[in-house]
């Protein structure tokens, strides 16, 4: 994958995740100073405006972080994570039901097994059979292993045996759900998880 379509992690004013974009988008929106570009990395995370994280960017060597080629001498590092200047709400949006958002919604998981299942292997299992009623929903759908799915047929879980390792419910908006993604960038975690430190920085800023 490029570079320029890696995603990177957007949160608002006062520190709060709210979508994924490509790098190529974030970049244009620092370059055009609508957001500040944080250094997740390190534990102060210092915001910078485009100017000066293209000067530090030259002047670390990049230290094996992931860099765009500027000049045929010169690359800039990619940023990870970037804060909206002006922009203070979260949005309120719903998830997309479809099979990928529904494999991270039940931890990438069989709910009936627990079996880890990559997506090939998974099936959306409708709880209550749709030819027995059985809606189409977050709260009638789980991911299943394809092979439980298929003994499963055309019964309810109790009839089949089965038990459900927790109740289907409709998922809370959440970043990951607005970008397929292989793997969550170690940088994203302390704003995905609520670290201390980013506790600290949004309390500072809700108290302005």
């Amino acid at each position: 994958m490029s570079i320029l379509n890696r995603p990177t992690l957007v949160v608002n004013k006062t520190w709060y995740p709210i979508y994924v974009e490509t790098v190529k988008d974030s970049v244009g929106r620092c370059y055009g100073e609508g957001a500040l570009i944080i250094d997740a990395i390190s534990d102060s995370m210092e915001r910078y405006d485009w100017d000066t994280w293209v000067d530090l960017s030259y002047l670390d060597g990049l230290g094996g972080y992931q860099g765009i080629r500027a000049t045929r001498d010169n690359v800039i590092r990619a940023p990870e994570v970037i804060q909206l200047i002006d922009y203070n709400k979260i949005p309120n949006r719903k998830v997309k039901l479809n099979k990928w958002n529904l494999m991270i919604r039940d931890g990438f998981s069989c709910q009936y097994t627990g079996r880890r299942l990559r997506p090939f292997e998974a099936d959306m299992d409708h709880v209550i059979p749709k030819s027995r009623g059985g809606s189409t929903s977050w709260t009638n759908l789980v991911l299943s292993d394809k092979g439980i799915n298929r003994e499963k047929g055309n019964r309810t879980p109790t009839e089949a045996g089965l038990t459900l390792r927790k109740k289907p419910v409709r998922p809370v908006w959440h970043p990951l759900y607005t970008r397929h993604l292989s793997r969550i960038p170690e940088s994203w975690m302390k704003f995905l998880g609520d670290s201390e430190a980013v506790l600290s920085l949004r309390e500072r800023s809700e108290n302005l």
